[in-house]
């Protein structure tokens, strides 16, 4: 059943697990090691660099790669409407796509701020870039203010002044010291179902695939 899923639409948005990672999938033509053309699923990625966690890179590559070093295979997909993803495709074949991308990583990163980045803020930048047709950091977060709501992270306030000697990769000072607002596949879902721009909300599990219903 994942499968079929996976190989009827050209472009879709994959959330691992309790869905905090999240991947732009495109089914197109790859050409592989031994020189052949294959159709194949092209993930395009934020990651966390290994070693140096306070920064991220973007990568390109293969649903291997993306479910890698998962426990739980729930999953969690939003395929777009068919002119979302072509705007979608555009931004990923353009110079915009890495324009977009901030190197300094938090896992709590400010949607609404571009002092701290992850995978999730970075799919939404993509998809705001996308939707508006601009590149403009400012025009990016105007329209985020006025149309996303991210979602709440609770944390003790302990918890938030100390986060960073447990956490690799968690800091908080693009907040502000207001309440910690991240993006997560959910918020990004309920954005994109919210305004009419998504044509499926589904969640994988071992036990089979299931329309995942989206508080609006």
């Amino acid at each position: 059943m994942m499968k079929r899923i996976l190989f009827a639409c050209g472009l879709m948005l994959l959330g691992l697990a309790d869905y905090t990672h999240v991947g732009i999938w495109v089914y197109s033509e790859m050409t592989a090691a031994d020189g052949r053309k294959v159709n194949g699923y092209a993930v395009y990625n934020l990651y966390q660099m290994a070693g140096d966690e306070g920064r991220s890179e973007l990568k390109q590559d293969f649903p291997a790669e993306f479910f890698a070093s998962v426990f739980d295979l729930k999953t969690g997909i939003v395929i777009p409407t068919p002119e979302v993803q072509a705007e979608i495709l555009r931004v990923l074949n353009s110079k915009t796509y890495e324009k977009l991308h901030v190197p300094a990583y938090s896992v709590v990163a400010n949607p609404y701020d571009w002092q701290y980045q992850n995978c999730t803020n970075f799919v939404m930048n993509v998809l705001v870039a996308a939707i508006y047709g601009t590149d403009d950091r400012a025009e990016i977060t105007q329209h985020l203010r006025a149309h996303y709501e991210p979602q709440t992270v609770k944390l003790s306030g302990i918890t938030r002044a100390v986060g960073s000697i447990f956490v690799d990769g968690f800091a908080t000072a693009d907040h502000k010291g207001g309440p910690l607002k991240t993006s997560t596949f959910d918020s990004i879902a309920r954005f994109l179902a919210t305004y009419g721009m998504a044509q499926a909300v589904l969640e994988v599990t071992e036990e089979g695939v299931v329309e995942k219903q989206v508080a609006l």
